[in-house]
């Protein structure tokens, strides 16, 4: 056992990170073969996963059984911490608050340099709760190791084969583009699935529960580095470093775009975040700073998701003027009214643009800006339509709106029009599927009401508006 003088200087935030996201092996106390006990979910979920290091579960014998099962889903079953080898670098801590406490030291003096307590009991529960809280990541700190959690949903890794997160859908066959870090809980889902809308999915996930220890700041620059993540997203609940925490988003920024989404307004949100993470800060006291940083904001996780998706799958605008192209009149206003609404610019077109636009269009279409498609059009005016209005110096990018009517065509036009110009675009399907397909084959995010285009549209330009 290595002698608690050489765990401590040895492990600093920088390994103990990557034990958390790259373990060599890892341990989980509390396990079971039954994969609907708490214990037996991590373990579970784990193997399956497909994590190629070795996995060590710590079993006791359960109630009503008469012995402990000598393996587990092919693994070795250990009775007790004291057997771990040295180099298990991640322990999964599943027991109950006062359990968890000391095992989790344990486990930092057998090796360990990162535990994940998924556990409640804590903080958010009562005083005993948070000054076990506080002895244990006191203890943890002191070796050198550090803790994710506690009431943490746990940790996954696209990358690393890691999923410790059996609660939530994070595994899939969409592209990892994503990072997402959260005190959001349960309500975690509901972003993914809203990015899976987008044919996205999570790079890294990470639960921080009641943030005792590692924080948004201390996980930030990781997720950023991640394989194949364009955005990472945030969602505080908590108390958060807000200087610490807006120099990493200071740092990020430039090179991946940073969002995010504070769950806490108003005085019953904060009594409920206080019972939810143990601690709670008003939105109002984090979000000036992060924005000031370079942070982009979202009001909620569904509206996260859809910012986020637009910032993985689309260039930045280089200004705040907005094209809108419609096949409807009606969504045409609702979409120029909420983008106008957000501080973003929809200009007329210049006089001869008009004129030129206008020999492409029906005689019910409008040049000015919006740009009235009026319905079904000739594929052969579609490009020639896009290139007029996206070849203009006085458009940073556009959203395009099929609604009502069909045109796979004018998806797959203005995209290649957009793109040729290094422009975004988003787009919106309302009743017109073969173009929302055609939206996302393009790489063009598609959205279901003009109203959450607009706010994904304006994710993409850069700072406050």
């Amino acid at each position: 056992m290595p002698d608690e003088e050489a765990c401590g200087p040895s492990m600093d935030l920088r390994s103990s990170t990557m034990a958390l996201l790259r373990p060599h092996a890892v341990a989980v106390l509390g396990a079971s073969e039954d994969p609907a006990t708490p214990g037996g979910a991590f373990l579970h979920s784990l193997v399956r996963g497909g994590f190629q290091g070795p996995v060590y579960p710590i079993m006791e014998a359960e109630r009503g059984a008469r012995r402990v099962p000598s393996q587990v889903l092919g693994r070795k079953v250990l009775r007790s911490i004291d057997e771990l080898p040295t180099d298990v670098d991640l322990a999964v801590v599943v027991l109950p608050p006062e359990r968890a406490a000391a095992a989790a030291v344990d486990c930092v003096r057998k090796g360990a340099r990162a535990i994940v307590v998924p556990g409640r009991g804590f903080a958010e529960s009562h005083a005993r709760g948070r000054e076990l809280q506080v002895a244990m990541v006191d203890q943890v700190e002191s070796r050198g190791a550090r803790l994710l959690g506690p009431n943490s949903l746990g940790i996954y890794s696209r990358s690393g084969d890691l999923d410790l997160a059996p609660s939530v859908p994070v595994a899939g066959q969409e592209p990892a583009a994503v990072a997402l870090l959260s005190q959001a809980s349960e309500l975690d889902s509901l972003f993914i699935e809203t990015l899976r809308e987008h044919r996205l999915g999570l790079a890294l996930y990470a639960s921080l529960g009641n943030a005792a220890d590692l924080s948004f700041e201390h996980l930030l620059p990781a997720a950023s580095m991640e394989p194949g993540v364009r955005a990472v997203a945030m969602v505080p609940a908590g108390t958060v470093d807000r200087l610490a925490l807006s120099s990493a988003v200071r740092e990020v920024a430039p090179r991946v775009p940073v969002l995010v989404a504070h769950k806490v307004r108003g005085r019953a949100a904060m009594r409920a975040a206080r019972s939810h993470a143990g601690a709670a800060m008003e939105a109002s006291e984090t979000m000036p700073d992060l924005e000031a940083a370079g942070a982009v904001l979202a009001t909620d996780l569904v509206d996260l998701a859809d910012r986020a998706a637009a910032l993985a799958l689309q260039p930045r605008a280089r200004g705040r003027r907005v094209a809108v192209l419609s096949t409807s009149g009606g969504a045409a206003v609702a979409v120029a009214s909420h983008l106008e609404d957000m501080g973003l610019e929809v200009p007329v077109l210049p006089e001869k643009v008009q004129r030129a636009l206008v020999q492409w269009l029906p005689e019910h279409g409008t040049a000015a800006n919006p740009v009235n498609l009026g319905g079904s059009l000739p594929a052969g005016s579609l490009r020639p339509i896009a290139d007029g209005v996206l070849g203009q110096p006085a458009v940073d990018g556009a959203v395009v709106l099929a609604v009502g009517t069909d045109v796979p065509a004018l998806a797959t036009a203005v995209a290649e029009a957009a793109a040729a110009r290094g422009k975004p675009v988003v787009g919106v399907s309302v009743r017109a599927p073969l173009t929302a397909k055609a939206m996302r084959a393009s790489g063009m995010p598609a959205y279901p009401s003009p109203m959450r285009a607009a706010r994904a549209y304006q994710a993409l330009v850069p700072g406050p508006l």
